[in-house]
């Protein structure tokens, strides 16, 4: 069982390089610059917006799991959780990502969709 969790974390490890290498390599500076701003962006979204509700669930989740009523209601709460989160996170990462990505000289119509793409995976998992 070790193994093949190492070997797949090892696969993903690998892929991940290869694919950072190849984007060093194939984007030109300024589109870079726009890239990183917008995954960095992305990644503090996802540590604003999910905040330890996922760790919360799973040590209460381990208490309630045979109480249908209970369970359900932890899973609802911690979902109004992550969509609070998820809205403050929005709010204080947005603004700064935008001056960032005009900072670099983006475009509105680019800044618009990069931050859209930054947005949906945090809004997908509220929903």
């Amino acid at each position: 069982m070790f193994a093949s969790v190492a070997g797949t974390q090892a696969l993903c490890q690998l892929l991940t390089g290869l694919v950072a290498f190849l984007l060093v390599r194939a984007l030109p500076k300024d589109q870079y610059a726009l890239f990183t701003i917008t995954t960095a962006m992305a990644a503090v979204l996802n540590a604003l917006s999910e905040g330890g509700v996922g760790t919360a669930v799973l040590s209460e989740g381990g208490k309630v799991w045979q109480d249908r009523l209970r369970l359900s209601a932890l899973i609802h709460a911690s979902l109004q959780m992550l969509s609070r989160l998820t809205v403050a996170g929005t709010l204080l990462v947005m603004p700064a990502m935008v001056w960032l990505l005009h900072q670099q000289g983006a475009s509105w119509p680019v800044m618009a969709l990069l931050c859209a793409l930054s947005l949906c995976p945090q809004w997908m998992m509220t929903r």
